[in-house]
């Protein structure tokens, strides 16, 4: 689809040379998101078997996905765990690469105290953290929305 693309980097004011992109997709390009959705479309149905999905009145849920952000949901440390397992499977199978530095995990409990479990990916261990913002909402650990509240009514 893309013939002879190739990019520069910039470092300290300087331009290197040339280097051909042989892979990814062009970002900014307006096809870019689209090819993304189609090529990660199955990602879900992966899931299917191996997580337990949260459930929203009747409807099962066990990801969540925007642009190229994924949201894994589980109802038990088990079942998260098999999701990772089979999202690191599916990655290494399409050469995609996860930014373990925006990869957190998020364990909702009404206690005050921070639940801590041991998740990986790709053998790395995956931060656990109390508060995560996805798409300008900030969800806590602790399921409550009232940082949310605080921020909304900060803007105005």
């Amino acid at each position: 689809m893309y013939n002879n693309i190739f990019l520069q980097v910039r470092l300290n004011d300087k331009l290197t040379d040339k280097l051909k992109a042989n892979i990814g997709v062009r970002q900014g390009d307006n096809l870019s998101p689209n090819l993304f959705k189609i090529f990660v479309n199955d990602l879900p149905y992966i899931f299917d078997d191996y997580c337990v999905p949260a459930e929203i009145g009747s409807t099962k849920i066990n990801c969540l996905m925007y642009a190229d952000d994924v949201v894994l949901l589980s109802t038990s440390q088990s079942g998260l765990s098999r999701c990772l397992n089979k999202l690191e499977e599916y990655c290494k199978r399409w050469c995609i690469q996860v930014n373990l530095k925006k990869t957190k995990i998020v364990i909702f409990n009404k206690g005050v105290k921070m639940i801590k479990s041991n998740f990986y990916f790709n053998g790395e261990p995956v931060e656990n953290v109390r508060n995560y913002k996805s798409l300008g909402v900030i969800f806590s650990a602790s399921g409550s929305f009232s940082r949310v509240r605080y921020d909304l009514y900060q803007r105005g």
